[in-house]
């Protein structure tokens, strides 16, 4: 214990105590507030009697002893050291502002590293437009009024019902450029009020509410409002109120906007009012309430809970559940909850881990993306090193340093045994697979189409037909076709009579010689190739084959398009099936390799094949478009100048049948997935390529 002639410290003296509502256990409780910082730190009886005394005593001993006299605490000095820590190290003891000054210091290239993941900028100090406000906006936050809105709601709701329709058409108008722009106007506009009626609420309280600003979580910015002063409330009722002052301003702008969504005509006025409402409810709802980010739901579920701290407390639970299930190690949990709500902290705290994992795996690829290479791919390591890897860690450095409670039980064994197991099924290569999206398919095939707009006049063959090399198919005439060799005939003839009568003027002949050669070659090409048209107006079997898919509203003297399928001529005993593959996977393949094909309308077994030929030039054009994503495939796609073009490079692998009457009496055409087997090759190993493969490519060393 120290000497009696050891210096007392003071505190500072702009402290100020409030009191707190008690805990969950029922324990009293008090507010520490430091007005410089503008941090409230919540405290117990044990730290309220110590801290109440402080200006008494001149020593250690001296204050212990008045505690457990004075009270009926038994404090001892383990109690008031970490007291003293606390208090230094938050800066609040007198002259320590130095000291706290100098340890922020330290983290100053944290602070770096991060500050584009979350800072803030005060803009406004909002006080004293609030008060001036407050007597004319406080009925707007009263009971009676929270039930009118409610009322109207459920009265727009009603209204909308046989209209919903025609309500959600309203969202395709949002993907123009004018709705993109007028639904970031509206956001920012909602948020400016949501963030007001946070301040609004906390006057109706006596809070102060020092500034209001823009914070930017990944240089995404959104406004905020400083309301912690709520946390001098004793009132978690109040300070609930407070939190959710926002989501109740954007219901009351979703209530509004849907009453008047009603009375307008379709157009601008109606696509404000569905933007409106969309924003308020989806925000609201999924963003504001969630509990698992430190937004409005955050505080909300803490003050209603009475747990302070809620996110960390349920972490506590969380990891104390990780170790005794997988090490069998029974810790204390610093924290004594009734099992029942020690077994909600815990479920919360394992849904917190999992979603704090995606989070930041979502946020380092965000990095990743947003920043120009190479500086993109560093930002991204660093923030799975420092959110996931360096936390990962230091839980194993605990388990190391604490392993003599868990060395010597079962389930650590088993638990090892497992990971051991899980580790080995990563790192053996098993066998390798590369799945890929396929159509079995003719290998021979022909679409009739309509060279162009035209009228059936004949149809020579029936669903199912078989047919012989040049026998005809179908029939067809075009006005439109006869009308345009007409107007071309006309126009060739008029220029070769323009070039007869320019050769008798010599001077004006030389001077237009090419130029009319030129045009008379351009028109007879452009009518040979209307009258090759007009050949194919008679359509004839390209090879030996059967008449497959006919048209089912095909009949003589119907008028069809270019566009407008008639039928399809296959031959029936050799099929083929073409898959398509990724750049990566191209490189394991090798020729004459087993796979299996599977179509999409069966739920096991398969077709076997064998690869016969693969090329290393990417395809530009998707040659069945049943595989786009555009017709519910599974290759990304987009269609440009009539073509459906794949997104990303893919490659074309053809693979014959070892069956080859397998498709007897099948569909021309079966989409599905093909199994292609390649040689064996472990996760890691995989990853590790892939992983060199990015880190040479953002670097440019390729």
């Amino acid at each position: 214990m120290e000497g009696d002639g050891e210096s007392f410290p003071t505190l500072n003296p702009l402290l100020k105590l409030y009191p707190s509502a008690a805990s969950s256990d029922g324990a009293p409780q008090w507010t520490l507030y430091h007005p410089t910082s503008n941090q409230y730190f919540k405290i117990g009886w044990a730290e309220f009697e110590l801290l109440s005394r402080f200006h008494k005593v001149d020593n250690r001993d001296q204050l212990i002893d008045m505690v457990n006299t004075e009270t009926s605490l038994s404090v001892d000095e383990d109690d008031l050291v970490s007291l003293l820590m606390f208090l230094s190290e938050n800066g609040l003891l007198a002259g320590t502002q130095q000291m706290m000054a100098e340890q922020k210091s330290k983290s100053f290239w944290q602070k770096m590293m991060h500050g584009y993941l979350y800072f803030t900028i005060p803009l406004i100090r909002p006080d004293d437009f609030l008060n001036r406000m407050l007597p004319y906006v406080r009925p707007l936050f009263e009971k009676r009024f929270f039930l009118v809105m409610m009322a109207l709601l459920c009265a727009g709701i009603v209204m909308t019902l046989p209209r919903s329709e025609e309500f959600f058409n309203s969202f395709t108008m949002i993907f123009s450029a004018e709705g993109i722009i007028l639904s970031a106007i509206i956001l920012t506009c909602i948020k400016f009020i949501h963030e007001f009626a946070h301040g609004f609420m906390a006057k109706i309280y006596n809070v102060p509410v020092p500034h209001m600003g823009v914070a930017f979580i990944v240089l995404y910015p959104v406004f905020y409002t400083e309301v912690t002063g709520a946390w001098r409330l004793g009132d978690r009722r109040a300070r609930m109120r407070i939190g959710l002052a926002g989501i109740q301003s954007e219901l009351y702008l979703a209530t509004i906007a849907l009453i008047l969504w009603n009375f307008m005509m379709p157009g601008l006025g109606q696509m404000i009012c569905f933007t409106i409402i969309m924003i308020s409810l989806v925000g609201s709802l999924f963003i504001n309430l969630n509990p698992l980010m430190r937004f409005d739901g955050y505080y909300v579920l803490s003050d209603y809970s009475g747990i302070e701290n809620l996110h960390a407390v349920a972490i506590d639970y969380a990891r104390a559940f990780i170790r005794k299930t997988c090490l069998g190690w029974n810790e204390d949990v610093p924290h004594d909850y009734e099992p029942a709500v020690a077994t909600k902290l815990t479920l919360f705290g394992l849904i917190i881990m999992l979603y704090r994992l995606s989070l930041f795996l979502g946020i380092a690829i965000l990095v990743y993306h947003v920043f120009m290479k190479p500086l993109g791919l560093f930002a991204m390591i660093f923030e799975l090193v420092w959110f996931i890897g360096l936390p990962i860690l230091n839980e194993i450095k605990t388990w190391r340093d604490k392993r003599e409670n868990f060395m010597h039980k079962t389930r650590f064994w088993l638990f090892i045994g497992g990971a051991g197991i899980v580790l080995m099924a990563f790192v053996i290569p098993w066998r390798g697979v590369v799945h890929a999206p396929a159509v079995m398919h003719a290998q021979q095939y022909q679409s009739v189409f309509a060279p162009a707009p035209s009228k059936i006049e004949t149809v020579n063959v029936i669903q199912g037909q078989s047919v012989q090399k040049g026998d005809v198919l179908v029939s067809l005439s075009s006005v439109f076709l006869d009308a345009e060799i007409t107007k071309q005939a006309m126009m060739l003839r008029g220029l070769e009579l323009q070039k007869r009568r320019e050769q008798t003027n010599a001077d004006l002949f030389r001077a237009r010689e090419t130029s009319i050669d030129v045009d008379i070659e351009t028109a007879s090409k452009i009518l040979n190739g209307l009258k090759a048209k007009a050949d194919n107006m008679v359509v004839r079997a390209d090879f030996d084959g059967q008449v497959v898919d006919v048209n089912d509203g095909l009949s003589v003297g119907q008028t069809i398009g270019v566009r407008d399928h008639i039928m399809r001529i296959i031959t029936p005993r050799d099929f083929r099936i073409t898959a398509y593959v990724g750049e990566d996977d191209l490189k394991r393949l090798q020729m004459n390799a087993k796979a299996v094909f599977r179509s999409t309308q069966t739920l096991w077994g398969g077709v076997d094949a064998t690869i016969l030929l693969y090329g290393d030039i990417n395809d530009d054009v998707l040659d069945f478009e049943i595989l786009s994503s555009l017709h519910g495939g599974q290759i990304l796609s987009q269609q440009d100048d009539g073509q459906i073009k794949p997104i990303n490079s893919i490659y074309k692998v053809i693979l014959k049948l070892d069956e080859d009457d397998y498709n007897k009496g099948h569909p021309y055409i079966v989409s599905g997935t093909v199994k292609i087997d390649v040689p064996a090759q472990s996760a890691i190993l995989k990853f590790a390529k892939e992983a060199f493969h990015i880190v040479r490519r953002e670097l440019s060393f390729n």
